[in-house]
């Protein structure tokens, strides 16, 4: 049986359109808990989740999907790559590259980014990766910066050797990759979501709007366009290329890289967009260096 007040506390805390994943995934979160807390009725627990931000926490938690890996779509990165060097080449030491990951979910993408800026060069703070995400149990995996097989689909033996130590068939973040990844607890439907941070020069927010309601898109898409310097590049997921995002950005002409770039506006960050490569196409990581 569906809990429609459950369903609307979602929507109004994180935005969650409940079509896209399915009310009965919603129910059987919601009956999880119910077992976790010790309650039968759902009012009541309703009364709890109100009353209670870890409990909100605890279910937010069970509902949200962090399906992920190491390199997922792997032309984003590529991209990245050479737009970090550019970006790179005509900026003081003083001022490294930022680059937000938002969100995280368990940790594969950021680390991923970061492995992609060191492998292009960038020395170690040279750039700083922010990875933020709306699920505490995913960022206590994140942090621990442990996975198995599974979540290296697509990386090459080299890549491994390099960033992880490895222990029967886990794989554990080396400490130089670890410490370019700084990792939050956020959320992006909050309207002081990373107030006062200076603007980033690329932003992956990929696989989340395709669960969000139109009003949470709209309100997730302000901030992003607050957060990403002019210039920069947002990367999405390959089912996000919506009209919503070009009133606020332009689509980058590389195919299969499902980024934007942010042009001229009310932004008075430096323009960086000169010195970016234009219709250079994507490399495979299996050439080497991006």
């Amino acid at each position: 049986m569906r809990c429609v007040e459950l369903e609307r506390l979602l929507e109004a805390t994180i935005g969650l359109e409940v079509a896209s994943v399915g009310p009965e995934t919603i129910s059987a979160a919601i009956r999880r808990r119910l077992r976790v807390v010790g309650l039968s009725q759902e009012a009541a627990y309703l009364r709890k989740a109100l009353s209670s931000p870890e409990e909100l926490q605890a279910l937010i938690d069970a509902v949200v999907i962090s399906e992920t890996w190491f390199f997922r779509d792997g032309s984003p990165f590529a991209l990245l790559g050479e737009f970090a060097v550019a970006v790179w080449r005509g900026r003081r030491a003083a001022m490294p590259l930022r680059v937000l990951s938002a969100p995280c979910a368990t940790g594969e993408e950021a680390y991923s980014i970061a492995i992609t800026l060191f492998e292009a060069g960038l020395p170690p703070g040279g750039f700083v990766v922010h990875a933020i995400d709306i699920s505490r149990e995913s960022l206590r995996r994140a942090e621990r910066g442990s996975y198995g097989r599974n979540a290296f689909r697509t990386s090459d033996p080299a890549c491994q050797a390099a960033h992880f130590s490895r222990s029967g068939n886990e794989f554990s973040v080396r400490p130089l990759l670890r410490a370019a990844v700084h990792f939050a607890h956020g959320n992006l439907m909050n309207a002081r979501f990373l107030a006062g941070e200076a603007p980033f020069d690329a932003i992956f927010c990929r696989n989340l709007l395709i669960y969000l309601t139109r009003a949470g898109r709209q309100r997730v898409i302000g901030t992003l366009d607050r957060l990403l310097a002019v210039g920069g590049m947002l990367v999405v997921g390959h089912a996000e290329m919506i009209p919503e995002l070009t009133a606020h950005f332009q689509p980058s002409p590389q195919p299969g890289t499902f980024a934007y770039r942010k042009g001229k506006g009310a932004s008075a960050q430096p323009e960086i967009a000169a010195r970016l490569p234009r219709q250079a196409p994507p490399r495979s990581r299996s050439g080497g260096r991006p």
